[in-house]
C-alpha cells in the first residue's frame, strides 16, 4: 500500500488526557461548579471523567453528548446555541447536534467539557 493513502495524525495521550481533565477540574474548583468533566479522542471515545463532588448523575450522559457533539461538528457547543438564537431552526434536525453550552474543542481534535 502506498504512504500517499495512509495519514498519520496527531492523537491525544492518556497523560494529555489527564492534564486536560485536571486544568479543567482545577478551574471548576476554583469556580465551586459541581460539574462533570468527560474528555474524549477525535472519534467522541472516552478518555477520561471526572464527577466532582455535588455533581448531578445526569450530567454524566450530558458530558459525553456534549463531548461527542464537540468532536463531531468540530466546534464548541455553544455555536448550536448561538444558531438556535439566531434563528436557525434547522440545526435540531441535524444528527448529533447538542444545542447547549460546554462542549469545547481541544489539542488534537479532542474535546473536554462540563456540565
Amino acid at each position: 500500500m502506498s504512504d500517499k493513502l495512509i495519514k498519520q495524525k496527531a492523537a491525544l495521550t492518556l497523560s494529555a488526557a489527564k492534564q486536560v481533565l485536571a486544568a479543567a477540574e482545577a478551574e471548576a474548583m476554583k469556580q465551586r461548579w459541581p460539574v462533570v468533566i468527560a474528555v474524549v479522542d477525535d472519534g467522541g471515545h472516552l478518555l477520561c471523567l471526572s464527577r466532582l463532588d455535588g455533581a448531578q448523575h445526569g450530567s454524566v450522559d450530558i458530558a459525553l453528548a456534549k463531548a461527542e457533539a464537540a468532536v463531531a461538528f468540530k466546534r464548541p457547543t455553544l455555536a448550536w446555541s448561538d444558531a438556535l438564537t439566531g434563528g436557525r431552526l434547522g440545526v435540531l434536525g441535524l444528527p448529533g447536534v447538542l444545542p447547549a453550552e460546554g462542549g469545547l474543542v481541544a489539542a488534537a481534535g479532542a474535546a473536554a467539557l462540563l456540565d
